[in-house]
């Protein structure tokens, strides 16, 4: 119900988790949510400095753009995603 309203709210709800992908798709089914799930993989190294590529919103920007979530994360991958979803003009909130 949650989900549907904050959809209804014009608020993109994207899931980002460690589990595997299979777990991550088949929560999205349970929950409302879509199945278009990508893994880590997609996403670029930090910088030396722990800094997230400058252009990466604009490298990602389609998958951003129509994905569901992201599976089989770790932290820092977490950050990268919040961080290119800004780089878009994004508002970010997480919870969990």
């Amino acid at each position: 119900e949650t989900i549907a309203k904050a959809n209804d709210l014009g608020i993109k709800v994207v899931m980002l988790t460690g589990d595997h992908t299979l777990i991550a798709k088949e929560m999205c089914h349970q929950i409302g949510m879509g199945e278009n799930i990508f893994d880590g993989r997609c996403l670029p190294e930090l910088g030396k400095n722990g800094q997230v590529p400058s252009d990466l919103g604009e490298k990602l920007e389609v998958t951003f753009q129509n994905c569901d979530g992201f599976a089989q994360l770790i932290p820092e991958h977490k950050y990268m995603i919040i961080e290119g979803y800004r780089q878009l003009g994004n508002k970010v909130a997480m919870t969990g």
